[in-house]
Order: structure tokens, then C-alpha cells, then sequence
């Protein structure tokens, strides 16, 4: 969930949209993975697309977004022994 509420706090800085409104409120149907995934994968999508925006009109959006992705990658690294 850590990822979501990051997500929602990125899509708040960006151009508003009724998709992103509607992701901002978004809750999963449960807790179980189905559920979770299918509201990150929503954020996720959107977040693709603020970051291509960003880039070209929002430089410390596009950083932040980036930072984000860096946190992203290290909550969901496998380490294997």
C-alpha cells in the first residue's frame, strides 16, 4: 500500500484528469492481491503517463517521480543468498 499512497501523492502534482481524480479515492475492493494489484496497476498507468509529461513540463515532478521509482525498486528487490 506504501506505493499507492505515494502514487496518489505524485498524481496530486500533476495535471488533473477525471482518471486521476478517480485514483486519488480509489480503494482496493479487499486486502487480497488481486485487489491491491489491480489499483496499483491502475496507479501505476497513470503515473507512466504524468512522468512523460513531467519531463517535459515539470522538471522536480519528473525527479520526485524518479525518487519514487528508486524507493519502488528497493521495497520490491529480491535478494536471493
Amino acid at each position: 500500500m506504501n506505493d499507492i499512497d505515494e502514487m496518489r501523492a505524485l498524481l496530486r502534482s500533476a495535471p488533473q484528469s477525471d482518471d486521476i481524480d478517480a485514483f486519488v479515492v480509489l480503494q482496493p475492493a479487499s486486502l487480497g492481491l488481486a485487489d491491491v494489484n489491480a489499483v496499483h496497476d491502475a496507479g501505476t498507468r497513470l503515473l507512466i503517463e504524468a512522468h512523460a509529461w513531467a519531463e517535459v513540463h515539470d522538471e522536480p515532478l519528473s525527479r520526485e517521480i524518479w525518487r519514487y521509482l528508486r524507493r519502488h525498486c528497493e521495497r520490491h528487490k529480491l535478494e536471493l543468498p
